[in-house]
């Protein structure tokens, strides 16, 4: 008995061995001669239809995992197999995915990036996730120098925020010693004034860590002059 192969792009047989060559239909023929007593039999042959591979284990990999708003990182792959083309998609908003494979954190919160490479004439389809986790950037507030006031008196505030171009706001913590409104403190009573600032969060930065600055309320001090007498003494 042998064996041939009529479809030698779809599968190629040595011996009894088949090799699948691509998908398709592979057709195999056997033919078996004759002798002095039998004629050679009618060649027969059997079919059998190839169909797609499962691909190699795709792998999604990200230069970075973790980013603030507004960082980037790189998406890669691999294993799969074929020849299929890999596309990144984002499973959300909070992640943005641009030229093929540059994410960009666009939000806090957390994303999943979908690998997908593409079936190809011998493989089907094949996807792998990588989880990215996006975070505000932080904000930190610094005071300027401390106003110097007596009681009665006033003094401007000063301090520097984040980036958040959100406003530091000033608060007193000690009311009974000294007020603030807007950047202005008013000394009430001798001790020792607090100001607390904040700064609110926006979609790309957390809210600033509340700092606060304490300075001396002062003794009103008055300069006496006296008078001249009579007699010019």
């Amino acid at each position: 008995m042998s064996y041939s192969s009529t479809t030698s792009g779809v599968c190629t047989i040595s011996g009894t061995t088949v090799t699948i060559v691509t998908t398709g239909t592979c057709t195999i023929a056997a033919d078996q001669a004759g002798n002095g007593s039998f004629g050679a039999a009618p060649q027969v042959s059997q079919s059998i239809t190839i169909n797609k591979a499962n691909q190699a284990t795709l792998n999604a990999l990200s230069t970075l995992t973790t980013l603030n708003v507004g960082e980037t990182t790189t998406l890669s792959s691999s294993g799969g197999s074929g020849g299929g083309a890999v596309s990144f998609a984002s499973n959300n908003a909070n992640c943005t995915v641009t030229s093929g494979t540059t994410l960009t954190a666009a939000a806090a919160g957390n994303c999943v990036i979908t690998a997908t490479k593409a079936a190809d004439t011998n493989y089907l389809v094949a996807t792998a996730t990588v989880s990215i986790s996006t975070s505000t950037t932080a904000q930190t507030i610094t005071f300027g120098s401390a106003p110097s006031i007596a009681v009665g008196g006033i003094g401007t505030l000063s301090a520097t925020g984040g980036a958040s171009n959100n406003a530091v706001v000033f608060t007193s913590n000690t009311s009974t010693i000294c007020t603030v409104s807007g950047n202005v403190v008013t000394g009430l009573a001798v001790g020792t004034c607090t100001i607390a600032a904040n700064q609110l969060e926006n979609a790309s930065y957390s809210a600033a860590l509340q700092v606060a600055q304490s300075f001396a309320i002062a003794v009103v001090t008055y300069t006496v002059t006296p008078s001249a007498g009579a007699n010019g003494t």
